[in-house]
């Protein structure tokens, strides 16, 4: 599932700041050399994933997009947070 391009509405922004995010620190998405998707545990969205992924500060962050159902290489990030320590686990093992 490639990412073309990531969208970024208000809401999204607003979460992110509210969890010490940038939009630029979604954006690592398209600058680390691996990431690693996972299913949504609870989706609210029916295409939605979580992608674990290093930002270049070092931190892990888990971002869920969601994909735009026209655009295929399009994706909506909806929210993201510092990922947990089984995220980070996950993606330990996944490299």
């Amino acid at each position: 599932m490639p990412f073309l391009s990531l969208e970024f509405n208000l809401e999204a922004l607003r979460k992110l700041a509210e969890r010490g995010l940038s939009k630029e620190d979604a954006l690592s998405l398209f600058r680390a050399a691996q990431v690693v998707w996972t299913a949504t545990p609870n989706p609210r969205a029916e295409h939605s994933r979580y992608v674990i992924v290093p930002t270049p500060d070092g931190r892990v962050i888990t971002v869920v997009v969601d994909r735009d159902t026209d655009d295929h290489g399009r994706w909506h990030v909806m929210t993201a947070w510092d990922a947990t320590p089984a995220q980070i686990a996950l993606y330990r093992k996944a490299r």
